[in-house]
C-alpha cells in the first residue's frame, strides 16, 4: 500500500520503491522535527524502525532495498476473523461485563479464515490467508463469507 509524503521542504509527485514497515514511520517524523540532534536520538535510539526522511530529497533514485531488505507483515484480530463473535460479546457487555461472556461460553469461531501473513523484498510479494486453527493447512477448503 502506498505512503504519501507531503512536506513543504520537499518536492511532490514523486514515486519512491523502497521497501518500508509503519515501524518506520515514528523514526521518520521525529526526524523531521525541529528538536535537537541529541533529543532526536534518545527518543529514536529504543524504536525499532528506521529512519527514511534522507530519500525524501531524490525519492525516485531509491533502490527498493535502501531502507530494509523486505517486510513482513502479520495480521490477526477477532474483527475480522469472526465480526458475529464480535457483535455477540459487545452485547454481552451491554448486559453486564465479562463474566457475561463467560457464563455464556462464548468463543470466537477459529476455522475462519482472517489471518493474514506476507513477506513482500519490493518485487516479490508472498501473502497467506488462513484459518488460525488450521495454520499447517492453508489451503483447506472454507467458505469466504466470514
Amino acid at each position: 500500500m502506498p505512503l504519501i509524503v507531503a512536506h513543504p521542504a520537499y518536492p511532490g509527485g514523486k514515486r519512491c520503491k523502497a521497501v518500508t514497515s509503519h515501524l518506520d514511520l515514528a523514526p521518520t517524523l521525529i526526524s523531521l522535527t525541529h528538536a535537537s540532534p541529541e533529543t532526536k536520538a534518545a527518543i529514536t535510539q529504543p524504536l525499532p524502525g528506521k529512519d527514511f526522511s534522507p530519500l525524501l530529497a531524490a525519492p525516485e533514485k531509491a533502490r527498493h532495498d535502501a531502507v530494509r531488505d523486505g517486510q513482513l507483515f502479520c495480521f490477526n484480530m477477532f474483527a475480522t476473523l469472526d465480526g458475529s463473535f464480535l457483535q455477540k460479546a459487545r452485547d454481552l457487555l451491554k448486559q453486564g461485563g465479562a463474566a457475561k461472556i463467560k457464563e455464556a461460553g462464548l468463543r470466537p469461531d477459529l476455522t475462519k479464515r482472517g489471518a493474514v501473513r506476507s513477506v513482500f523484498d519490493g518485487r516479490y510479494q508472498f501473502t497467506r490467508y488462513f484459518s488460525p486453527s488450521s495454520t499447517t493447512n492453508p489451503l483447506r477448503s472454507r467458505s469466504c463469507s466470514n
